[in-house]
């Protein structure tokens, strides 16, 4: 019931107060804005993070997957 009325109250207040509702440089699409230049950057800063981490992550199982298939093969070896 709570977040029904806080919802209701946000609506409300971004109807009756538009101003306070209006899209920074970087929503509304200003492409020479220094905070819209800041954001691409910050956007590509977190993906590259991201995606170092997941490429580390597949690097680190791999590594794995790959010396126990080494491993079953010289005791396969060693077995024969």
């Amino acid at each position: 019931m709570k977040s029904r009325v806080f919802k209701l109250l946000i609506v409300c207040m971004a109807l009756v107060l538009p101003t306070v509702s209006h899209a920074c440089a970087v929503c509304y699409g200003a492409p020479n804005s220094s905070e819209t230049h800041g954001m691409n950057l910050a956007i590509f800063a977190m993906l590259t993070v991201t995606y170092a981490i997941l490429g580390g992550a597949i690097a680190f199982f791999y590594g794995f997957w790959k010396r126990s298939r080494q491993i079953a093969a010289q005791q396969k070896g060693a077995v024969s």
